[in-house]
């Protein structure tokens, strides 16, 4: 658990720095289809993150081996 909690968070927190960084530094250096593609990326990646939590929090109650 320890370690998907610790990859999870790091990556959340990635996700919520670079959604933030794409928001307020790249707003007016992207066309509109680039920050449409960086705010998919970005809302992948945080879907990723909240997933690996969930598994870390599934290992750790033994849903899994």
């Amino acid at each position: 658990m320890r370690f998907f909690g610790i990859i999870g968070s790091l990556s959340l927190f990635l996700s919520v720095a670079l959604g933030a960084f794409g928001a307020h530094a790249l707003r007016d250096q992207l066309s509109e289809r680039m920050r449409e593609v960086f705010e998919t990326a970005v809302r992948y990646q945080m879907i990723h993150s909240i997933t690996i939590l969930i598994a870390g929090i599934l290992v750790n109650r033994g849903a899994f081996f």
